[in-house]
């Protein structure tokens, strides 16, 4: 789950215009990020698969116009600039101070793009400028006007040759980082590396692996079936990431599509819709049966139009929900209205999952859930299939034929997990947690994909 703040702060020496920060990348009393902080799950933590093209959306259009104006050697007029950002931006850079910055930005330039992760009202894309610095830009938009630009430059990812490297790369963030590489033996994850894997930490959409397994259960069942229709309404639209809260009201979709969108774009509508159908206690209960260490952390569920109005509408809305016990958290998630939630009541920039809004499991458990799904896919294939939609960072096929992922992120959380099987089909698996009480230490979710990408060809090689 994640999102930019809809506001703006021009900081033209950190090459940022308009501070953003929702997660959405990836957890107090329980001890971590899609993907879904800023907007990468992205997860994000990715919303769709990288690429490396802008895709003709109103949000791709937008961005194009940004990049087209950091190419050329023109300015544009006020008036221009005016008709392009929302109020709500231009209350805090006005259009003079957006012009003034251009020149400072394009001097990082040319700047190509490598990488860009979208839905329909907001994008990230990776850049890669003159001199070979990475940066970061994420763009928003609120009725069609810019109402979210960032632009700030990455760290670069180091070289990783051994185990201690990926610890002291992810420590380089700030955050504090948990870390299991493991290789499945005789039934059981045997660790190759490990720090911190015993201890509960956020993990953001990584739970929706839960829901993914209480929903394959009701279908074993018979309960329900992957063609069943689902309907989209104003009580379970959530917010991005994911593209199913911008469809009309009455639209519907089946079980299995919101299952795929759930998984691969870390859609939070389509979670929820998930949830309502198998009920919230049905995947409480998986949690426990699927080898959560203490699934009583992830009760009660949380639903995530749910987190979003607890975590970011009122702050102290926010602390009654973390000093509650969890029949009283029960209670005021029954009395939270159904009426929709706009980003723009919503303040993302704060960490909330320090009052437990979040979804909390330690590193082993969520490789367990992962091995969950993968056996009980012998009876039903369709589960293995949407897990290896979204592979989260690329991959070399001929070392992991099979690769499955999900990653998770909320403001200071960014969780990365995935499930790989080598040419033999022994299964292998890592998950990365890192936490925070600053998200900025989690919202460059490409080097900690960049991290964990070579922690993948380590893992290989033991």
């Amino acid at each position: 789950m994640k999102h930019p703040r809809r506001a703006a702060v021009l900081l033209t020496m950190s090459f940022v215009v308009a501070a953003c920060s929702s997660d959405a990348p990836v957890d107090s009393r329980r001890g971590a990020t899609t993907p879904e902080a800023s907007v990468a799950e992205t997860t994000a933590p990715s919303p769709t698969i990288p690429v490396t093209t802008i895709p003709d959306t109103e949000v791709g259009a937008a961005a194009t116009w940004v990049l087209d104006l950091l190419a050329s050697d023109h300015d544009p007029s006020v008036e221009e600039v005016a008709e392009r950002f929302a109020a709500s931006f231009l209350a805090e850079v006005p259009p003079d101070e957006f012009i003034a910055s251009l020149s400072v930005l394009r001097a990082e330039g040319p700047f190509e793009i490598v990488s860009y992760l979208g839905d329909g009202s907001t994008a990230e894309i990776g850049l890669q400028g003159g001199t070979g610095q990475r940066f970061r830009m994420v763009i928003g938009l609120t009725d069609q006007a810019i109402s979210t630009l960032v632009l700030q430059p990455l760290r670069d990812v180091p070289e990783i040759e051994r185990w201690p490297d990926v610890d002291a790369a992810l420590d380089a963030t700030g955050a504090e980082a948990h870390v299991l590489a493991a290789r499945l033996v005789d039934g059981d994850w045997e660790p190759v590396h490990e720090r911190g894997a015993g201890q509960a930490g956020p993990m953001g959409s990584v739970f929706k692996l839960y829901v993914l397994g209480a929903v394959q259960r009701a279908v074993l069942t018979g309960d329900i079936s992957w063609e069943q229709s689902l309907e989209i309404d104003d009580s379970i639209r959530s917010l991005p990431t994911g593209v199913l809260q911008d469809l009309p009201s009455g639209t519907t979709v089946t079980v299995a599509e919101a299952a795929e969108k759930m998984i691969s774009i870390s859609d939070n509508t389509a979670t929820d819709l998930l949830i309502r159908l198998v009920g919230r206690d049905a995947v409480e209960e998986m949690a426990d049966e699927m080898g959560h260490h203490d699934a009583a952390l992830l009760r009660p569920l949380l639903m995530t139009r749910e987190a979003f109005r607890l975590g970011w509408t009122d702050p102290a809305l926010r602390d009654r929900y973390g000093a509650a016990d969890a029949a009283e958290r029960s209670r005021m998630l029954a009395g939270l209205p159904d009426d929709p939630l706009s980003l723009d009541d919503l303040t993302l920039t704060d960490v909330a999952w320090r009052h437990d809004i979040d979804w909390f499991a330690t590193a082993s458990d969520i490789l367990r859930a992962h091995r969950f799904l993968q056996a009980a896919a012998a009876d039903d294939p369709t589960v293995r299939r949407i897990l290896a939609i979204n592979h989260g960072v690329e991959i070399d096929a001929e070392r992991w034929p099979y690769v499955a992922y999900k990653g998770g992120s909320n403001p200071g959380v960014l969780a990365m997990s995935w499930y790989l099987e080598d040419p033999s089909g022994v299964p292998h698996g890592l998950v990365v947690q890192l936490a925070s009480d600053d998200p900025a230490t989690t919202a460059d979710t490409g080097y900690v994909a960049g991290v964990a990408a070579q922690a993948i060809r380590l893992l290989a090689e033991d």
